[in-house]
């Protein structure tokens, strides 16, 4: 027998997470609710949070370029962690390609105010302090959305080849919305 081409739907995970409620519930299917693991949800969601926080820190850090290259290095562990999590080979190519793409596509302002930012921290004083507080808060904004958005894609049976961006992008742009509040909790907590 010749195998057969995978549909394009075969090939894309489905992206819902179901409601707790529909896990227990003789109507769904039993497969669906072993590959549902609250303890690795919530535990997913902590990752987010810890790495969330060291993102804010390294957007602290006053040279430029210096914090970029932090926060990236931040944000690919936390998807490597998440790989092992989820029990899925990572690729620090496919995970960089995969940040661009969402980061990218939340628009030229929100970049432009991490890349100002950054460029700030050049200027001794004041610039200094602006561009540490913009970097910091667009790097924890950042971190957290991308966060969501592979808990989201794991969660649903998905992995670093089927990433789709296109796909997760209006979730991508909740989940930044959120994470400026959470990276305002962050700047909140840190001057108490």
């Amino acid at each position: 027998m010749k195998p057969t081409a995978m549909t394009e739907k075969e090939k894309t995970p489905d992206y819902s997470i179901p409601p707790k409620e529909s896990l227990s519930s003789n109507s769904f299917d039993s497969n669906a609710l072993n590959e549902y693991d609250e303890d690795r949800t919530l535990e997913a969601k902590s990752l987010v949070k810890k790495f969330t926080i060291y993102s804010f820190g390294f957007g602290l850090v006053p040279w430029p370029v210096l914090d970029v290259l932090s926060i990236t290095g931040v944000q690919l562990k936390m998807l490597a962690s998440m790989s092992e999590l989820y029990n899925e080979p990572f690729s620090r190519q496919f995970a960089r390609k995969s940040m661009a793409s969402l980061i990218g596509g939340i628009g030229s302002q929100a970049i432009g105010r991490g890349v100002v930012g950054s460029l700030l921290k050049f200027i001794p004083g004041l610039g200094q302090i602006a561009g540490v507080v913009s970097v910091s808060m667009i790097s924890a904004a950042t971190t957290y959305a991308i966060g969501q958005v592979f808990i989201q894609h794991f969660e649903s049976g998905g992995t670093f080849l089927t990433f789709d961006p296109e796909r997760v992008r209006e979730y991508y742009e909740q989940k930044f919305k959120e994470g400026q509040q959470v990276a305002a909790d962050l700047k909140a907590d840190s001057k108490n």
